[in-house]
């Protein structure tokens, strides 16, 4: 059997619900011919996307995230600013301190080639998707006020491994949560 997994950061509850009054005015205007909004239940950052993979994949997986986080440092950040992956996607930014979201993402990608899969060589930038553009939409309307978003502190002190399931309602599975083995770094304000 296989199953469509990723590994991810799911935001505090309160950062999402900032984001999400802070993007519902624009929402409600253009409801109709906007863009297709991703449910606030759904938005997390993800650190790498492993496509369908064989289930015999899980359990060596979940060793080498358990092993892998043990390492890693929490830390804290904050839902900030954003932008357009060309008209396809809005995102919201993530800051934190130093180089914490891309020593996240490269700990969890070396964790995962561990097993034996594979992982995209592409570049990887810490991001929620908020949004997907309509074929022929421009999202340059809908970037304003992500630009001068600036949400609540959160700690990133965990990342979990997710099943998805497509369709028109996607679904996510939990099916393991990997704790982050350090002492939380403050977010610096600077």
């Amino acid at each position: 059997m296989r199953v469509r997994l990723f590994v991810a950061v799911w935001p505090d509850p309160a950062a999402v619900e900032d984001l999400d009054d802070a993007l519902a005015a624009i929402r409600r205007d253009h409801a109709r011919q906007g863009p297709r909004w991703v449910a606030s239940s759904r938005l997390h950052v993800t650190l790498v996307f492993l496509g369908e993979l064989a289930e015999s994949y899980v359990v060596p997986l979940e060793q080498e995230l358990t092993d892998a986080m043990a390492g890693a440092r929490p830390f804290a950040t904050r839902i900030v600013g954003g932008g357009r992956f060309s008209n396809r996607i809005l995102w919201a930014g993530l800051a934190g301190t130093d180089d914490n979201w891309p020593e996240l993402a490269r700990t969890t990608r070396r964790a995962v080639r561990a097993t034996g899969a594979s992982v995209a060589a592409r570049p990887w930038q810490a991001h929620i998707t908020v949004a997907y553009g309509r074929p022929s939409m421009s999202l340059d309307k809908y970037v304003g006020p992500l630009l001068e978003y600036t949400g609540p502190a959160f700690d990133v002190a965990e990342v979990w491994l997710i099943r998805s399931t497509l369709g028109p309602n996607p679904n996510y599975e939990v099916l393991s949560r990997f704790a982050l083995g350090a002492s939380i770094d403050p977010l610096r304000t600077d």
